[in-house]
């Protein structure tokens, strides 16, 4: 337990009082959020809706959302590879199966991105490492990240 006195908590809420400002409108937002039929609670609850999601990240999500029961974690997960160098994968997905499945959507691929995702993967064998492409025609190609083989149909 915190013992602050009132000068203390004072100061404190004036240093913080922005990110305490943006919490509380994050939190009136969700008030308006209408839970979709059929959907756990965990699971709306869980779920980040960033705003900067690009149009592909957005369509993947809306997928995922009407097709999956997975609690959805939108880049918000970091994972260490080295000092000063971190994967930060679009979507970060605990399933039912007790699997955490990690989806990185891609208009295209650079060679760096490669790399760092199937290096990411080896070093994180426990969970389950996706690149996900839109085929034309608006088909999802949802490809299994070497060292896994798992196939999935969404």
């Amino acid at each position: 337990m915190v013992r602050w006195s009132e000068d203390e908590l004072r100061a404190f809420k004036k240093k913080y009082k922005q990110d305490m400002d943006a919490s509380a409108e994050k939190m009136k937002a969700m008030e308006n959020v209408k839970k979709p039929e059929g959907v756990p609670l965990i699971r709306l609850l869980a779920q980040d809706r960033p705003d900067d999601m690009n149009k592909l990240e957005r369509a993947f999500y809306e997928h995922l959302i009407r097709t999956t029961n997975y609690v959805i974690l939108c880049q918000s997960v970091k994972l260490r590879m080295a000092d000063k160098t971190w994967y930060s994968p679009d979507f970060f997905c605990l399933c039912e199966d007790g699997i955490a499945r990690v989806f990185e959507t891609k208009g295209f691929m650079r060679d760096d991105a490669a790399v760092k995702l199937k290096t990411t993967a080896e070093m994180y064998p426990y969970f389950r490492f996706y690149l996900v492409t839109k085929k034309k025609g608006g088909v999802w190609d949802i490809r299994p990240v070497p060292p896994h083989k798992e196939i999935l149909e969404l």
